[in-house]
């Protein structure tokens, strides 16, 4: 691969040790942003924690000064006119760059993404979507820009699939990834050119059964702290260790050249059923981990947030 790569949360990379690894992976996950499921997940209306598995009140939908990690999901098929409302929001430069896709397919789902991502920053913080700003920060990483008197909110996007999958933090960087597995990769021949030694090592010692499943697993959690850490393609793949196999917890076991770096980050893996998998990373540790579903009903014909919110208003 040459040239520059665009990654799932919107930055452009020059071809590097890991643009080559990213060629290996379906196209899909770095081009468009896609989001559909059959699988039952939690309603906008609902939140799961994943440490108890019981039903939140909705009112912790939007409290992102509460310290915590809040990822929200999307299923992918969303009406053309849920989609032009979507465009609205959006900046002139934010629509060029989805108009720039040449499938309609992957325009609309360009829109949606960013669309999304502007209601739900919008509405947390109580500030108009479309006035939103958002540009490119450090190494290319979209951000926000504050408002004078409010905390900085980190956000990450990723695709892939039939999902797209939306983290928000306060005061906390924050990353994520989403992998659709597909059978018949080369996982052991990808792995050893761009994982560590002991992921390697690991991996291959598994059985072979087992492999397909715990290289996607490596994958996300790696790629989740990448973009947590705002370094894009530039931070090699092969420089810090995470867990792999199915049975262990999400975790980065080892940062180099600072041994350190581990100890400052938290892994979660985000379950989303057969066919796919996803980790999310955030900085520092003990903060809790929400998890949000919303769907295009929660928009036109409830709320995305709490209805007793005075921000939240269906989108019509």
């Amino acid at each position: 691969m040459s040239g520059p790569l665009v990654t799932d949360d919107g930055q452009t990379k020059p071809a590097g040790a890991n643009a080559k690894a990213l060629a290996f992976l379906p196209t899909d996950d770095y081009v468009s942003i896609i989001g559909a499921n059959s699988l039952l997940v939690t309603r906008a209306t609902q939140a799961l924690s994943e440490d108890t598995n019981t039903l939140q009140s909705p009112q912790a939908g939007c409290r992102l000064g509460d310290g915590g990690v809040h990822v929200w999901r999307t299923r992918r098929h969303w009406s053309p006119a849920a989609i032009a409302r979507f465009r609205d929001l959006l900046s002139s430069e934010e629509r060029a760059k989805a108009d720039a896709f040449h499938f309609e397919a992957d325009r609309h789902r360009a829109i949606v993404g960013r669309g999304l991502l502007r209601h739900l920053l919008g509405t947390c913080l109580n500030r108009p979507q479309d006035a939103l700003q958002i540009f490119a920060g450090l190494n290319g990483k979209p951000e926000l820009v504050p408002a004078l008197d409010a905390t900085p909110v980190a956000f990450n996007v990723s695709h892939s699939g039939d999902w797209i999958l939306i983290a928000l933090a306060q005061q906390r960087a924050v990353g994520v990834d989403v992998e659709q597995m597909r059978s018949g990769m080369a996982v052991l021949e990808i792995a050893q050119r761009f994982f560590s030694e002991a992921e390697r090592t690991g991996l291959a010692a598994l059985p072979a059964a087992a492999h397909e499943e715990s290289f996607f697993i490596c994958w996300t959690r790696k790629e989740a702290y990448i973009k947590a850490r705002g370094d894009g393609l530039s931070l090699p793949l092969d420089s810090f260790d995470v867990s792999f196999r199915a049975t262990d917890a999400a975790q980065l076991l080892a940062t180099r050249p600072d041994p350190g770096e581990a100890s400052r980050w938290t892994l979660h893996d985000l379950p989303l059923g057969a066919g796919y998998q996803a980790a999310v990373a955030a900085a520092g540790s003990g903060w809790q981990l929400r998890q949000w579903h919303v769907d295009e009903h929660d928009l036109f014909e409830g709320c995305v947030m709490p209805a007793q919110s005075a921000d939240c208003k269906p989108m019509r």
